[in-house]
């Protein structure tokens, strides 16, 4: 009876270890698998990081090209302006021309 009980045992034994074995073996692939979603998780943030930096520098771009534009409206203001006073300029001094020839004429 007491080989019987050991016998017994021993299958009860080998059953516990394949189980273990088993257990293990899902622990495994369950380390596994949270290793690979870490990773997962990690590039996502990367790529996260990385369109958010793409964003700022796009809208730095943009609001240069704001700036830019601004700058360059102005200074088309502010030749436009010098080209009235030049051909204002250019008119009386036509102008003058014109009232000279006049008297120019009446003198001969």
């Amino acid at each position: 009876e007491c080989e019987k009980e050991l016998k017994e045992v021993a299958e009860e034994s080998s059953k516990l270890r394949n189980e273990l074995l088993l257990s293990s073996n899902e622990l495994s692939m369950k380390c596994a698998e949270v290793r690979h979603l870490q990773t997962i998780r990690e590039d996502l943030k990367d790529h996260i990081n990385f369109l958010r930096d793409s964003m700022e520098f796009q809208s730095r771009q943009q609001s240069d090209r704001e700036k830019q534009i601004e700058s360059l409206s102005a200074e088309k203001k502010s030749k436009a302006k010098e080209a009235e006073a030049y051909q204002q300029t250019v008119r009386q001094k036509e102008q003058e021309i014109a009232k000279l020839n006049s008297r120019l004429q009446e003198q001969e």
